[in-house]
């Protein structure tokens, strides 16, 4: 054999030794694992429930990622086809050609970097405090290099862990994330430190409906008309995200700087959990002897107060926290399953409430509150105008409002939202072309700074920047938040345009 052939059989067993070694010692470290318990297969019943929703929230993030990755290929491409199409309609020179071009492909390796650069507070500045809840603050802020005014969310990790509303967080930012309409409140950033989770939304000028209802009491019916149809629009476009919101009710309404209506919150809409003291409530509610029928008088709870009486007793409960039991459907609080006809129940209370001033099923206590709630059939009543001793609620509006608060087999919109547009009381509404309608009020806005809508006088505004994230990492914690981060970036403005948005 010659030495050229034996240099190369060397080289092969050499190889193989080398191989050889690399396998064993793989299988070594194989058994290692299986001894610690590192690598033993654990089947999946076996599984514990963290685990378990680990994996989920791992498989969602690398599915979002691989879906915007395609899509940023997509949308990338489609970009080079309209500027070479736009490039063919110009005579230029070849020197202009070649810097035209070159500062295209500058601006996509911009807006590749933004991409990648990681999101933190210190990319905003704070200007004014106009939100407090119980998981978090809402500030109103300036994005440093775009200039953007957002509403910065900020919520404690540990807080939302405390009280298992992860997946409410996490059902919150995908739908805001998924959207694209001009009836819900759009998600601009998304992002999380160690301490904190960030939801930037645009800032809506006009406050919410809530606060609207406060400063006038109650709404004529051409504004109602004008509001609820929008309420509806944006219902609509929710439910065809496949979402159903659980909570609407009136402060969860924004009005915009052009007066129209913007739907927030949506925390619950994946997922209604119903305070424990309510379940108590409504088995004892359950759990009454059947009586004769209650003379409507003595059991309305407008009947020992006037309307101006309970408008009064309504702005008294403006600065606490009263949750939901108002707009709250019968069939969430029995937990016997509900459809998405339970918006089209809360819709009704607020209808009620637009058109008197005040909610539909309110009692002095969340308990009688939820009684007048099981017990819509005798509790709900047309009030009387104190004045005129005539019905507030005129015909059609009353009997929309009685359609939608029924139960669930016979409400109306359980064969879909068309139902509702197609009453009466929406008569004369051309659905198609209401949002170039002229909304009832806008907001008088002096400037991006004006905050006058908001009600800032029940918590403290001592803060007056955002708090620096830790410098230690929480592995553990930051797991729970898996694929939070979300940018809405414009490649020609450098701000948050419909780029990435699916359509």
């Amino acid at each position: 054999m010659s030495k050229k052939g034996i240099s190369g059989l060397r080289k092969r067993i050499d190889k193989k030794k080398i191989d050889k070694k690399h396998i064993d010692k793989k299988k070594k470290q194989k058994e290692e694992k299986v001894q610690q318990g590192g690598g033993k297969f654990i089947p999946l019943e076996e599984m514990s429930k963290e685990t378990i929703q680990r994996a989920k929230l791992y498989k969602e993030f690398f599915r979002n990622k691989s879906m915007e990755y395609f899509y940023y290929l997509y949308k990338r491409q489609k970009r080079l086809e309209e500027f070479k199409q736009n490039l063919k309609k110009f005579k230029i020179s070849k020197n202009e050609r070649s810097k035209v071009i070159k500062e295209h492909f500058q601006k996509e390796s911009n807006f590749l970097r933004r991409r990648r650069t990681k999101m933190s507070v210190k990319q905003f500045t704070i200007l004014a405090k106009i939100g407090q809840g119980g998981y978090g603050d809402v500030f109103l802020c300036r994005k440093i290099d775009t200039n953007e005014m957002i509403a910065l969310k900020r919520m404690k990790k540990a807080l939302i862990e405390k009280t298992n509303k992860v997946e409410h967080i996490m059902s919150e930012r995908q739908v805001l994330a998924e959207h694209s309409s001009p009836w819900l409140v759009q998600l601009l950033y998304s992002f999380q430190d160690t301490k904190y989770i960030y939801l930037a939304m645009e800032f809506v000028r006009g406050g919410d409906l809530k606060a609207l209802l406060m400063n006038i009491d109650y709404l004529d019916e051409n504004t109602t008309k004008f509001y609820a149809a929008e309420m509806l629009l944006a219902i609509k476009d929710l439910h065809e995200l496949g979402y159903i919101h659980r909570d609407l009710k009136p402060e969860n309404f924004l009005i915009n700087h052009d007066g129209h209506i913007k739907l927030t919150d949506f925390g619950l809409s994946k997922k209604f959990i119903i305070k424990k003291e309510w379940r108590e409530t409504v088995k004892l509610i359950n759990n009454k002897k059947k009586q004769k029928k209650k003379n409507s008088k003595s059991q309305n709870p407008y009947s020992t107060l006037s309307k101006r009486q309970l408008q009064q007793k309504r702005r008294n409960k403006f600065y606490t926290v009263v949750g939901s039991p108002e707009y709250i459907s019968p069939e969430i609080l029995e937990k016997k399953g509900y459809t998405k006809t339970v918006d089209f129940w809360s819709f009704g209370c607020i209808l009620y409430e637009m058109l008197t001033g005040f909610p539909p099923f309110s009692g002095s206590s969340i308990e009688e509150t939820l009684e007048n709630v099981m017990n819509y059939r005798t509790s709900l009543e047309n009030p009387l105008d104190d004045q005129t001793n005539e019905e507030i609620i005129q015909p059609k509006a009353w009997h929309l409002i009685r359609k939608l608060i029924h139960k669930p087999n016979k409400r109306i919109g359980k064969n879909g939202i068309q139902e509702i547009q197609q009453h009466p009381f929406f008569e004369g509404i051309e659905w198609d072309k209401f949002q170039n309608s002229t909304p009832p009020f806008v907001p008088k806005v002096e400037s991006d700074l004006d905050i006058s809508y908001f009600d800032t006088s029940y918590f403290d505004e001592d803060e007056v920047e955002l708090e620096e994230p830790e410098t230690t990492t929480s592995t553990e914690r930051n797991n729970q938040f898996v694929g939070f981060t979300f940018k809405k970036y414009d490649l020609k403005q450098g701000g948050t345009q419909d780029i990435y948005q699916k359509k």
